[in-house]
């Protein structure tokens, strides 16, 4: 399937065959985007493969692997969400990226994940469910995309070492009860400049206003 498009796409046959990729450097680039979806990008604390929990629905994981301080899981179809309790409780996953194209993060998604350091969200991540990662009790900072909508009850709950949380939506989000509680008493709560009277009024978000500050994202 990827020859066939990289076949189309450099075929000179098609008229304006540069624009075909959409701003992309090269078809390879394109097509190297397009895989990324489909993937999971990991560190573990031991260099191994992280045991996952099972997925639902039509979506198969087709491989998991590490190579070379690298884990990669691989699916069979494009990752739109992290599916509920995935990586829960699993000890050893350090840092995550997740692929172009997630939009959300289920519940208990990331719970009990005691080690885990580094979380890369994409763009277009716009929920995080119930208890997502709930007693990441190593993760010090995180980044919200601006496409951020919906913050479930205990969201971060009890990551005690969380002291930077970075949300750029303009519009705050829907809160949760306790999406923030058992978070670092350093933590702070960093938004655009022009929005922070909204986060400090917005419901949930106002048991926080002493800690939700302005910044130029």
């Amino acid at each position: 399937m990827k020859n066939l498009l990289l076949c189309i796409l450099s075929s000179t046959l098609l008229i304006g065959c540069s624009d075909m990729t959409f701003g992309y450097e090269s078809a390879e680039e394109y097509l190297a985007t397009v895989d990324q979806k489909y993937k999971i990008f990991y560190q573990s604390s031991n260099g191994e493969a992280v045991k996952t929990n099972r997925v639902t629905g039509n979506i198969r994981m087709i491989s998991n692997s590490y190579e070379s301080g690298q884990g990669v899981i691989t699916f069979s179809l494009p990752v739109t969400e992290v599916y509920s309790g995935m990586f829960s409780n699993c000890t050893k996953l350090t840092s995550v990226t997740l692929p172009y194209g997630a939009k959300k993060i289920s519940d208990n998604a990331f719970s009990g994940c005691t080690y885990l350091t580094d979380v890369n969200l994409p763009d277009q991540i716009s929920v995080l469910g119930y208890n997502a990662f709930r007693g990441c009790m190593r993760l010090i900072e995180i980044t919200l995309p601006r496409s951020i909508k919906q913050i479930d009850a205990m969201a971060f709950q009890e990551c005690i070492s969380l002291t930077a949380i970075y949300c750029k939506a303009e519009t705050p989000p829907t809160g949760g009860d306790r999406m923030f509680l058992g978070n670092s008493a350093d933590r702070y709560i960093y938004v655009p400049r022009a929005s922070v009277e909204l986060y400090k009024e917005a419901q949930y978000w106002r048991d926080y206003a002493e800690r939700i500050v302005g910044y130029d994202f």
